[in-house]
């Protein structure tokens, strides 16, 4: 019997087989975590193969290089699933040790004021404030700041330099710590581009809350919020560990390439409904929710006093429901 190998599912195969193989090595003890987390740092090796190709085209030898960039590229997804993008994102920017504080914007909200955060590279820290005020400070390169506008309900605050490339990476670094007050109803709007961030938004009144990562990492506590109605998270190329709201709400939790950690409160009841996807995980097991069909649920949802309705969808995403590490880092 004559067996043939097609070239091109070759290469498809072998980065399949790493972007599996890399995740379980990690859990196997194999690797550790920094080893992973420095998958990116091989994507020289991609030129070495393009180049490759090149001198040995016309030759038998000529798909190698094309099996080493499907091996290269393997191995860097694999390693973004495994331990998030979010530990590269940062690296990518520039450096923090020529970082100059900006001056500090101070003032006042009304209720209800919508607040959209963009940050574009580097880290960002929302935390909670008594009153009615706002603060924004933290440390760039220019030591001018971000853009802060505060006017007809509305306070945006976003990066100065919107001309960065993909993500954000080609940025300069830029750390912000943003105080949010206590006192007053926000809908808040976050999107964070190749960075790191930390939202905590115990105390606050909440209409809505929406996260938007890209290629980064997040942390985000909504499980002391004041009041909350819905919330939504998008992830790109990350990691995001989310405590859930101790109040009666709804949300919905979409990632493409990436993971998603989430904690539910003592007494709070759980509905979760997985969406379409390709090549997601869902690992449900704690709690002893009920399976059912794309539907998994607290036994006494129906009766329960709180409540939080969740609506899941991944492509290439993990999803893990109270693990024992717990979500805050």
């Amino acid at each position: 019997m004559d067996v043939r190998i097609h070239r091109s599912f070759l290469g498809w195969g072998i980065f399949f087989i790493l972007v599996g193989a890399v995740p379980l090595a990690l859990r196997a003890g194999w690797l550790t975590a920094e080893q992973v987390a420095s998958a990116w740092t091989l994507w020289p090796l991609i030129l070495v193969a393009i180049g490759l190709g090149l001198v040995l085209r016309r030759t038998p030898l000529e798909g190698l290089g094309g099996l080493l960039v499907a091996g290269v590229l393997g191995a860097m997804v694999g390693g973004f699933f495994a331990a998030g993008i979010g530990a590269f994102s940062v690296g990518g920017c520039g450096g923090s040790s020529d970082l100059r504080s900006f001056p500090v914007a101070t003032g006042s909200l009304e209720s209800p004021t919508q607040v959209s955060i963009d940050v574009e590279c580097g880290t960002l820290a929302i935390t909670p404030q008594d009153g009615t005020g706002y603060r924004v400070e933290g440390e760039d390169a220019t030591g001018i700041g971000p853009d802060v506008t505060v006017g007809d309900g509305e306070m945006t605050v976003e990066a100065r330099d919107r001309q960065r490339g993909l993500f954000g990476l080609l940025g300069e670094r830029e750390d912000w710590r943003v105080a949010l007050p206590r006192e007053v109803d926000l809908d808040v709007d976050v999107v964070v581009n190749a960075g790191s961030s930390t939202i905590d938004l115990t105390g606050n009144r909440i209409g809505s809350a929406s996260v938007q990562l890209n290629a980064g990492r997040a942390i985000v506590d909504l499980s002391a919020t004041r009041s909350i109605g819905d919330f939504s998270f998008q992830v790109n190329a990350g990691s995001v560990e989310v405590s859930l709201p101790s109040t009666s709400s709804s949300g919905s939790i979409e990632v493409n390439a990436g993971s998603v950690k989430f904690c539910t409160a003592p007494g709070v009841a759980i509905r979760i409904e997985t969406g379409g996807g390709v090549a997601a995980s869902y690992d449900f097991d704690g709690r002893g929710l009920v399976h059912s069909g794309s539907t998994w649920q607290s036994p006494d949802y129906a009766t329960a006093p709180v409540r939080v309705d969740l609506e899941v969808q991944g492509n290439a995403g993990a999803f893990t429901l109270d693990p024992a590490e717990g979500c805050d880092g």
